[in-house]
């Protein structure tokens, strides 16, 4: 069994303050996997997080992280890189399907944000509008499922208490939700970040207060 997705794509630029991402309050199951994505195309982060929630309190009992990395490579083709990431997106899933528990699919709502496309260009933007759309088919071919979507400023500020916080204060700050996981770069620890974040707003886990100003 899948979660439903809160999320319908809509084309045009979008800010959090203008319009913001429709909402549902999910149901939980006692068992469940949660899939958190930070994508990109050349270096997109996964994690993969089971929470045992039998007793009415949320733990984490397993955690993988997964992450392609093309960052240095210039010669491979557009849809070689596609496919790579929706190779290994596949595998993730196959785990989580596996697990037979509910699951879950959570991604960093950067491709709308009109911030981002300030900040990477329309380079990075058509990028990750191409492996959003990979993430979009395979999710519904697989389980007829949909992504639910959290904006940057606000992982930041449900994990760290601080919606500017830096990269490296968001990876030391999951610390304390996710104990001993090493990070190869930081686009696993974001993958996580918008995991535990997506936890943290639905609930299932307690905000930890850092006192970050």
């Amino acid at each position: 069994m899948h979660g439903t997705a809160a999320l319908h794509w809509h084309h045009g630029r979008r800010t959090e303050r203008v319009k913001k991402i429709k909402e549902e309050t999910p149901t939980f199951q006692d068992k469940y996997v949660v899939i958190g994505a930070d994508l990109s195309l050349k270096r997109p982060g996964f994690a993969y997080v089971e929470i045992d929630n039998d007793n009415g309190k949320a733990e984490i009992v397993n955690s993988m992280l997964f992450s392609v990395d093309n960052k240095k490579t210039t010669k491979k083709t557009r849809g070689r890189l596609l496919s790579e990431i929706g190779e290994q997106f596949k595998q993730i899933m196959q785990i989580a399907v596996g697990s037979q528990k509910q699951i879950f699919f959570v991604r960093e709502a950067s491709i709308n944000n009109s911030s981002f496309g300030k900040r990477s260009g329309t380079a990075a933007r058509t990028g990750i509008s191409e492996v959003v759309g990979v993430m979009d088919l395979l999710a519904w071919e697989k389980l007829e499922a949909e992504w639910q979507e959290l904006y940057p400023v606000s992982i930041k500020k449900l994990i760290t208490g601080n919606g500017r916080a830096e990269k490296e204060l968001v990876a030391q700050c999951l610390e304390y939700y996710v104990k001993d996981k090493e990070y190869k770069n930081d686009d696993e620890s974001d993958a996580m970040a918008v995991a535990i974040a997506w936890l943290i707003k639905n609930n299932q886990i307690k905000q930890h207060d850092f006192k970050v100003k």
